[in-house]
């Protein structure tokens, strides 16, 4: 499981979505950040029943900045919209803690969406008892008590954004 932590940027993170496509093959990828040339790179992937999702951070400086949904079992979505407290009104940077952390899981995960929203939940939890940080403009990230990573949500998408990232 990762390990982060979060700290609050006094300026908006640079972020750029992008959603399935001719091009682009996989549901959806988010880069955080703008980097004239791609960081060496630290990835923490989580692999469950073909949900397939992959975290990179920089490797000098621990930040993360891409996050890319490499494939989503459709046996695991949920049309629900779980419970989500958010403050929309500032923006984090996400850290990697443990460098040493397992950057590799098989750890189930679910799938949430209602209208507008997109929710990876990794492993069994109460989605009540996380603490959600803005990584980018409608972007979160959810940790648990312990600062395990257990959640990543998009929400304000459009109708086309859902069609692109679930393919239906």
């Amino acid at each position: 499981m990762l390990n982060i932590s979060f700290f609050e940027q006094k300026i908006g993170s640079q972020t750029k979505v992008e959603f399935y496509d001719s091009l682009n093959r996989i549901p959806f990828s988010i880069s955080i950040g703008s980097f004239s040339s791609f960081p060496n790179a630290i990835y923490a992937r989580n692999l469950s029943i073909n949900s397939f999702v992959d975290f990179r951070f920089n490797k000098d400086s621990g930040e993360l900045f891409e996050i890319s949904m490499i494939s989503i079992n459709t046996g695991s979505i949920i049309n629900a919209e779980p419970f989500l407290e958010v403050d929309p009104n500032h923006t984090f940077i996400c850290k990697l803690n443990e460098i040493d952390s397992v950057l590799e899981d098989k750890i189930p995960t679910t799938i949430y969406t209602k209208n507008d929203l997109f929710c990876l939940m990794i492993g069994d939890l109460d989605e009540a008892k996380l603490n959600f940080f803005q990584i980018g403009t409608d972007i979160y990230l959810g940790i648990d008590e312990n600062n395990f990573l257990k959640s990543l949500v998009l929400k304000s998408l459009s109708n086309e954004n859902l069609n692109s990232i679930f393919g239906f």
